[in-house]
């Protein structure tokens, strides 16, 4: 068993997820699905939302940097 978040390797989180090393995940390279978030939030003890939060956050700021100017100029605010 894993006992710190410090120490926890990447190949130890995978194995304890239940994941096989193909299927693994490292920062950058995937989304966090539903299924990671329901595993991730057992793993840790919280709540699954967490983590789809997170990943939708990251989602609209990745978003807000590509596009942001962009839509701006694009886009016509509607008028209340």
């Amino acid at each position: 068993m894993i006992a710190t978040l410090g120490a926890l390797a990447p190949v130890a989180l995978v194995i304890a997820l239940g994941w096989g090393l193909r299927r693994a995940r490292f920062p950058g390279e995937r989304a966090i699905t539903t299924d990671t978030a329901l595993r991730l939030g057992l793993f840790f003890g919280m709540e699954e939302q967490f983590w789809l939060n997170l990943q939708t956050h990251y989602d609209l700021e990745v978003a807000r940097t590509e596009a942001g100017e962009r839509l701006k100029a694009e886009v016509v605010p509607h008028a209340a």
